[in-house]
C-alpha cells in the first residue's frame, strides 16, 4: 500500500503544466523512432515530404539529447513541438556526478536562451522550461527535423524534408539573419553552430537552436569575456560540447573570441549540406588535428559549383579577418539566383512595404518563375503570401493566375484547407471584372479539387450568383 501511495505521489509531482495542457503524441504512421539520442540515427524508409504534411502531422524525432514530439493544446488546438529529456535515461546514468550536472546545466541553458531571444530566425519558444525530478520539458513552434537529419544523401531522415538548392539557399539566408541578431543585439557568439543546432520548422524555415553554449562578448561588469580552453571529452554526450569539426581555428588555437568564428562554422554547415553531411575536416575531437587541417585544402570542392566553392573559401579560412559577416554574406553571387530574389521579394518584411504598382509588376512575372520552385516550397512559402494579398481586390487579376497555377498541384484536401476558404468570398467581388472571369475560367479545376458535396453546396451557389452579375454576364 505504501509503495502504491509513493508511486501515485511520484506520478503527481512529475506532472507538468505542459503535460496537462497538451495532448502529446504524433499522428498515426509518424516516425516515432526517428533519430537517436546519440545523434546517429539509422537509415529510415522514405516518409512524407514537407509538401504533403497535414496540419496536425509532426514527426517524433531525437535532436541531440532531446526527444521532440508533436502536441496539440487540449483547449485551443494550437500545434507545438514538445521537447523533453528523461533524467532517468542511460545518458545521465552512465555519467559521473560532475558530468551529469554539466549535462543538465547545458540543456537548461539552451531552453532558457530560447525563452529570452525572440527573432524570426531563432527557434520560437511557446511554453517555458519546466523541471521535475524525472524530466526537463518545454514547448516550441512545430518542428519537423534538425538540419542534420534532413541533409540529402546523409542516410538519415532526408526523406522527411524537401531540401533542394533553393530551400538550402533560403535556409542559409535565414541563419544569417539569426546570427546577425545574436552578434549585434544579443552581443554573443553562438559557438556551437552545426547541422544539429539548425532546426527546420513545419513551414520549412531554418531556425537557430543549440544555444546552451553561447559565449557573451562582455561580462555583466563590462569586461571582455575570458577565453576558455575547448576541451572535448568523449565520455560526455557530444550534444553538450562544441563540435571540433565545426569550431573556428582562431577560437581553438589562438584563444580568440570573435563573432566571425560563427561564420566559419556556418561555412562548415554549408559544406556539410552539399556533401552528404560530412564536414570539411574531420578532427576526431583533437586540437592537434585542427592545427594540422588548417594547412590542408578542403577535399571534394571540385565537385561543387564555382559560386559555392568561392563562398566556402571565403568562410572556411584560417584567419577570421576576411570572412563575410552575416549582413554581407547575402550579397554573395551564390545567392543571386532568380528564385532567391523572388523569395526575398515575397518575404513579409519586404512585401508589405511594396507599392501596389510594384506588386502588380512582380505578380505578372511570377507565373513564369514558379516552375523553378519545388511543390513544397510553392505551397509553404509562396501561396500563403499570395492568399494574404487577395484582400486587395485591385491585385486579384494578377494574383489569381499564380494561385491557380500553384493550386493545380495540390491534393484535394490541401486545396480544401489552404485555398478554397480564400477563393469563395471572391465570387462576390464585382470589381474589377477580370476577377470573375479568372474564377469562371478555372471552374473545372475548382470542381476537380473539391469534393462533390462541397462543390454542389458551397461553390455552385456562388457561381450562380456571380453569373447574375452584370459584369460577369457581359464579359463571359
Amino acid at each position: 500500500m505504501f509503495a502504491a501511495a509513493t508511486s501515485a505521489a511520484t506520478s503527481f509531482f512529475a506532472r507538468t503544466n505542459i503535460s496537462q495542457s497538451y495532448q502529446i503524441g504524433t499522428a498515426p504512421g509518424s516516425l516515432s523512432n526517428a533519430g537517436s539520442r546519440s545523434s546517429t540515427p539509422a537509415p529510415q524508409s522514405p516518409g512524407p515530404s514537407t509538401s504533403t504534411f497535414s496540419a496536425s502531422f509532426t514527426p517524433t524525432i531525437f535532436i541531440g539529447l532531446w526527444k521532440v514530439q508533436g502536441a496539440t493544446h487540449k483547449v485551443t488546438n494550437k500545434k507545438v513541438s514538445v521537447w523533453s529529456f528523461d533524467k532517468r535515461g542511460p545518458e545521465l546514468e552512465r555519467l559521473r556526478p560532475l558530468a551529469r550536472d554539466r549535462t543538465l546545466e547545458v540543456l537548461k541553458a539552451e531552453a532558457s536562451a530560447l525563452s529570452r531571444f525572440r527573432h524570426p530566425s531563432i527557434l520560437e519558444m511557446v511554453e517555458p522550461l519546466e523541471e521535475t525530478r524525472t524530466e526537463l520539458i518545454f514547448a516550441t513552434e512545430p518542428v519537423i527535423s534538425s538540419l542534420e537529419l534532413a541533409i540529402p544523401g546523409s542516410g538519415k531522415l532526408a526523406s522527411l524534408v524537401e531540401l533542394d538548392e533553393v530551400e538550402i539557399q533560403k535556409g542559409i539566408l535565414q541563419i544569417c539573419k539569426g546570427l546577425s541578431f545574436l552578434h549585434s543585439s544579443a552581443q554573443l557568439i553562438h559557438s556551437h553552430l552545426c547541422p544539429e543546432s539548425v532546426i527546420i520548422n513545419r513551414a520549412g524555415d531554418w531556425k537557430i537552436s543549440g544555444l546552451g553554449l553561447t559565449i557573451p562578448l562582455l561580462q555583466p561588469d563590462g569586461s571582455a569575456t575570458r577565453w576558455e580552453f575547448p576541451l572535448f571529452d568523449g565520455r560526455v554526450p557530444t550534444y553538450i560540447q562544441r563540435s571540433f569539426d565545426y569550431i573556428a581555428p582562431e577560437y581553438a588555437l589562438d584563444e580568440m573570441l570573435v563573432t566571425a568564428s560563427d561564420m566559419y562554422s556556418l561555412g562548415c554547415v554549408i559544406y556539410a549540406v552539399h556533401c552528404k553531411g560530412n564536414p570539411p575536416y574531420k578532427t576526431h575531437g583533437s586540437l592537434s588535428t585542427i592545427r594540422e587541417n588548417t594547412g590542408h585544402p578542403i577535399s571534394g570542392m571540385e565537385r561543387l559549383e564555382p559560386d559555392l566553392q568561392a563562398l566556402l573559401r571565403s568562410l572556411i579560412t584560417r584567419n577570421h579577418h576576411g570572412r563575410p559577416s552575416p549582413t554581407t554574406l547575402p550579397s554573395d553571387p551564390f545567392f543571386s539566383s532568380l528564385p532567391i530574389s523572388t523569395l526575398n521579394f515575397l518575404d513579409r518584411s519586404n512585401f508589405t512595404a511594396k507599392t501596389r504598382e510594384e506588386k502588380i509588376s512582380f505578380m505578372k512575372g511570377l507565373t513564369s518563375v514558379l516552375s523553378r520552385f519545388s511543390e513544397g516550397l510553392k505551397s509553404r512559402k509562396i501561396l500563403p503570401t499570395l492568399l494574404e494579398e487577395m484582400k486587395d481586390s485591385h491585385l486579384l487579376p494578377y494574383i489569381l493566375p499564380n494561385v491557380f497555377a500553384i493550386a493545380n498541384s495540390l491534393s484535394s484536401s490541401q486545396f480544401a484547407s489552404m485555398v478554397l476558404p480564400s477563393l469563395t468570398p471572391l465570387f462576390a467581388v464585382k470589381e474589377p471584372p477580370a476577377n470573375m472571369l479568372t474564377l469562371l475560367d478555372n471552374l473545372p479545376m475548382l470542381q476537380n479539387k473539391t469534393e462533390k458535396v462541397v462543390f454542389r453546396k458551397e461553390v455552385l451557389p456562388l457561381v450562380y450568383n456571380a453569373l447574375d452579375s452584370e459584369h460577369a454576364v457581359k464579359g463571359h
